[in-house]
């Protein structure tokens, strides 16, 4: 009796841990961002991004990229989801418009979406 309840007690641990470790989705990570000015006045600031899903869960991510200027304190924002497959490793390229300063880029990856 003891033994078939630990038996099963194991059996469920297992196929949580299983279902968990099948289920879950991304751990993405930013391993680079490159900032390109523009080539003339009207041309935008092009952003490029490395993001690695360091787990073999796949899903939706949000990407925030923001360009800031610490001189004036102004700040552009651009938002995009980007699907990920298991331990991928992928290039986002996002074009922002913004008046000429000296911008520094900061990007962050979000999972689950919000």
């Amino acid at each position: 009796m003891r033994r078939g309840v630990l038996l099963a007690l194991a059996s469920a641990v297992v196929m949580v841990l299983l279902w968990v470790m099948n289920c879950s989705g991304p751990q993405p990570v930013v391993t680079a961002v490159r900032l390109t000015e523009p080539t003339s006045v009207d041309a935008p600031y092009r952003v490029e991004v490395e993001l690695l899903n360091r787990w073999r869960g796949h899903g939706e991510v949000a990407v925030t990229v923001r360009l800031r200027d610490p001189g004036s304190g102004r700040r552009v924002v651009e938002e995009r989801h980007v699907s990920l497959e298991g331990n991928e490793r992928v290039v986002l390229v996002v074009e922002l418009l913004a008046p000429p300063g000296r911008y520094e880029p900061e990007v962050t990856v979000q999972y689950p979406l919000p």
